[in-house]
């Protein structure tokens, strides 16, 4: 079925639509599979890769590390300024002088 489909409109096309998808989906994880459909075409198109199973390990690849920076949160992160550790925030600010 795909063999007639020119790579690089299947991944152009992919990818827009992928990113598309994105503005009308509440998550953002799938506009980092539309880059890597955006990439995999550019990496087609300069002769990089050929076959199908490359295109879709490069696919699947720059997908995954496009998104890991984005959606990985620091250690220790807490949202809204929450310390990790309630009581000795607690302690820190209580000793010294009392403030009224």
């Amino acid at each position: 079925m795909f063999e007639s489909l020119d790579p690089v409109l299947f991944w152009f096309f992919l990818g827009l639509f992928l990113l598309l998808a994105e503005i009308f989906l509440p998550v953002f994880v799938i506009i980092f599979f539309g880059i890597g459909a955006w990439v995999t075409t550019l990496l087609f198109l300069f002769g990089l890769i050929e076959s199908f199973n490359i295109q879709l390990v490069v696919f699947l690849v720059s997908s995954v590390r496009s998104g890991k920076d984005k959606l990985s949160k620091p250690k220790g992160h807490r949202p809204f300024g929450v310390p990790s550790d309630p009581v000795a925030h607690h302690i820190s600010r209580s000793s010294g002088s009392p403030h009224f």
